[in-house]
């Protein structure tokens, strides 16, 4: 998280609400990955159409490429390279200051907890993000 910017505290809570941390999760809106990136909204954004460029049909070549995102999402690193990415994008927008990106990040029931979580981290947890700097 630090070497991307990212508060860890909050990239924990994050795919702790959205996964229980569980890397290999996928459901059926395309949303994969432990932070639950969502491949039809966002694969474009993250270049994975570019390997299929080739393709004229725009609509398989989206297909492609959502299909390519998801599998990509497998990877926890990229998976979460592009979390951070989508909060980012998230936070900057007005309407999205503050605790309310999380809701932006995925407008799920769950989204309310990220702040309650990421508090009871750092209270009852703080050694584990504690990096020595």
């Amino acid at each position: 998280a630090v070497d991307y910017g990212a508060d860890p505290v909050e990239m924990v809570a994050i795919a702790w609400v959205e996964t229980r941390l569980n890397p290999n999760l996928v459901n059926r809106f395309k949303d994969a990955g432990m932070f639950q990136v969502n491949c039809r909204i966002h694969w474009k954004r993250f270049g994975y159409d570019k390997p299929f460029k080739w393709i004229k049909n725009k609509k398989k070549r989206r297909l492609k490429a959502i299909k390519q995102c998801v599998k990509a999402q497998y990877n926890v690193e990229e998976n979460f390279r592009n979390a951070v990415r989508i909060l980012d994008i998230m936070k900057s927008k007005r309407s999205c200051r503050g605790t309310k990106a999380y809701a932006c990040y995925n407008g799920g029931p769950g989204w309310a907890l990220v702040h309650k979580i990421k508090k009871i981290l750092e209270k009852y947890y703080p050694e584990l993000f504690d990096f020595g700097c």
